[in-house]
């Protein structure tokens, strides 16, 4: 019954905080190729190497899950029209949010707009049936990454549009397009994920009604480090083939280069052989696939060790209290980077800065959680959702008392 659900997964807040730590390696445990301490660079890369095109991508796909989860209790108490504005409101704070966060030199593409934009396209999703979802998930999948770069060579546009800061919005027809296509987190990927969140939490939630929640959890955390496999040997396969039939091809150095150090929202080129290339932030279908393996392995075992647990230990809840404000600490990280941003040295920053982003964030943890609050932002965003549903009535015969179960 709804009633044995708990008020919060906590292994969706432990997710989150590990998103959160891949986010600040991938922004600031960097160390350029000239540096003369061998094991700062290695240690670097392969920081880089776990956490580039993976932490935003799951926070992308808990972006989805938390959505079904933030939305179950309104939809019960106002229906469509209640889910649809709810995640309106939501969506336009995270991206006005992100605008001004832009604004200021920051050493990171802020995703915030982008976010935002996708979680507002996906909330018709979350009144659909599982195999539309299915269906439109798998398409853009499989078709959007090579769409985009075909559309990118077309136009003669390979990136436009980074963090989006409001003075992009003076040419909206340009803000616009980058938003959905040509920027670095473009909707048309980024929108499978929240698909996918969409799917993870809705299967979780029914085997929780089960009291099966901890198998769930071992099931997607090896199922996920399976197709992680699949990804990389698909994708490992395909240049070895490439660069076996034309080993000066020009394309076969950019997908090399792509898959070593990411792209910026799709593959220089349409080619169908680049789609086999599990590059980060390209969009291939073998980004997509492994990126979302990653995030599904990661919410899986998050989800197996906490499942069914009636009481967690200190740290584990300072560590879940964290995660529950990803929010307020991006922002805060954000802020944190200016200084570096406006620096020489960010192409040497190391463990050092990584480590003291992680003990602010951990700081900032303890203090919500002694204080038993909401992160600032996320306390905002529920206000003005309330708000927002002010203007939707509440369905005939429906109390606040019977829907209570339901959060």
């Amino acid at each position: 019954m709804s009633s044995a659900l708990p008020a919060r997964f906590a292994g969706l807040d432990l997710a989150r905080f590990v998103a959160l730590i891949g986010m600040f390696a991938a922004h600031l445990w960097l160390v350029d190729g000239s540096s003369d301490e061998p094991l700062r660079a290695i240690a670097a890369n392969i920081a880089f190497q776990l956490s580039e095109g993976t932490a935003s991508t799951l926070f992308a796909v808990l972006g989805g899950m938390s959505l079904v989860l933030a939305t179950r209790r309104v939809r019960a108490e106002r229906g469509a029209a209640g889910v649809l504005v709810a995640v309106l409101v939501r969506g336009l704070i995270v991206m006005l949010i992100g605008t001004l966060l832009a604004e200021p030199p920051v050493v990171m593409v802020v995703v915030l707009v982008y976010f935002g934009a996708a979680m507002i396209i996906a909330a018709p999703f979350l009144l659909a049936p599982s195999w539309l979802i299915v269906l439109v998930g798998g398409v853009l999948a499989i078709l959007g990454g090579g769409f985009n770069a075909a559309l990118r060579q077309d136009l003669g546009i390979f990136l436009e549009g980074e963090s989006l800061p409001l003075g992009d919005f003076a040419e909206p027809e340009t803000a616009i397009r980058a938003i959905f296509l040509t920027g670095v987190y473009p909707v048309i990927t980024w929108l499978v994920y929240l698909l996918l969140g969409i799917l993870l939490a809705r299967g979780m939630i029914a085997t929780a009604e089960r009291g099966g929640l901890r198998g769930w959890g071992w099931i997607a955390a090896v199922g996920g480090v399976a197709f992680i496999a699949v990804a990389h040997v698909v994708s490992w396969a395909t240049l070895s083939v490439v660069e076996t039939v034309a080993p000066r091809s020009g394309e076969l150095q950019q997908a090399i280069m792509a898959q070593a150090g990411g792209s910026y929202g799709a593959m220089p080129t349409g080619t169908w052989w680049m789609q086999l290339i599990a590059a980060p932030h390209s969009g291939t279908p073998l980004d997509i696939l492994r990126t979302g393996a990653v995030a599904v392995a990661v919410v899986g075992l998050m989800t197996a060790l906490t499942a069914g647990r009636r009481r967690l230990a200190y740290p584990v809840r300072l560590i879940a209290t964290t995660g529950a404000a990803p929010l307020t600490i991006y922002a805060a990280h954000c802020l944190a980077s200016i200084p570096i941003a406006t620096s020489t040295g960010i192409r040497t920053a190391g463990f050092e800065l990584w480590a003291a982003n992680v003990a602010g964030a951990l700081l900032i943890g303890a203090i919500l959680l002694a204080l038993r609050r909401k992160g600032p932002l996320e306390a905002l965003i529920a206000v003005a959702v309330r708000g927002g549903l002010l203007l939707v009535p509440r369905r005939p015969g429906v109390s606040v008392a019977s829907v209570a179960t339901r959060r």
